[in-house]
């Protein structure tokens, strides 16, 4: 049984309790870009520790609720943590990705678990969510790099072209000087050249070979030692 000093103690405690107040405030606007990330701020005010827990309503008070699991919102949402909110007095939430859909005004409810239980909410912020516009110089940069690179890889690529037929013409045209037995012609072609092209298919002469000696289709011999002729 409690005395009457005791019980005394617990009214005044009580009393003072009752007559506590809690604020909740919000910035009035708030300004970001789309696909971009912000945070929407709520504080509160209260003589004292106390646990609880916050909501966040869209347009009005008991409006719809603005959740990580909240339609047009999921994945989206980050709340503060317990303990921000207990020794901060912070109830902010964070919207990610965002989208033009996402204009509007964002309302902060907290509720704090005391006795009798208290719950408050701020005026409100209202969020604007202006359109995400590419950088053009940076754009332009890019168009650059890129078209430089093509014009590299096409100029390399024209040049192997060319190297591959003045080969082949080169060739070509010492098989046919040989055959013509030309001898003022200032050409070489090795033995390995030929080998090389007949393994390839490189030239469109039907040539076959038989130890040290090439043949083409019209019975004509070819010493395939490397000679100057």
């Amino acid at each position: 049984m409690l005395d009457g000093g005791t019980l005394l103690m617990i009214l005044t405690a009580l009393q003072a309790s009752s007559t506590q107040t809690l604020g909740v405030y919000q910035i009035l606007n708030v300004s970001a870009t789309e696909h971009g990330s912000v945070t929407l701020f709520c504080n509160f005010t209260f003589n004292g520790n106390s646990t609880g827990y916050n909501k966040w309503y869209r347009r009005d008070v008991q409006g719809p609720e603005v959740t990580n699991t909240s339609k047009g919102y999921i994945g989206r949402v980050s709340i503060v943590s317990p303990e921000g909110f207990m020794y901060q007095k912070s109830a902010n939430l964070r919207l990610h990705q965002l989208n033009l859909s996402d204009i509007g005004l964002y309302i902060c409810e907290v509720t704090l678990m005391t006795s009798p239980l208290r719950t408050a909410h701020g005026n409100g912020t209202y969020l604007h969510v202006k359109p995400f516009v590419a950088d053009d110089s940076k754009l332009q940069l890019t168009i650059a790099a890129s078209c430089s690179t093509i014009t590299i890889i096409a100029i390399l690529v024209l040049a192997a072209v060319a190297v591959f037929f003045g080969y082949h013409k080169k060739f070509s045209e010492c098989l046919l000087l040989r055959k013509m037995g030309d001898e003022d012609v200032h050409t070489y072609c090795t033995a390995e050249e030929i080998r090389s092209h007949i393994d390839e298919q490189m030239i469109p002469q039907q040539i076959y070979r038989s130890e040290n000696r090439i043949y083409v289709k019209d019975n004509l011999q070819y010493d395939v030692t490397p000679t100057r002729y």
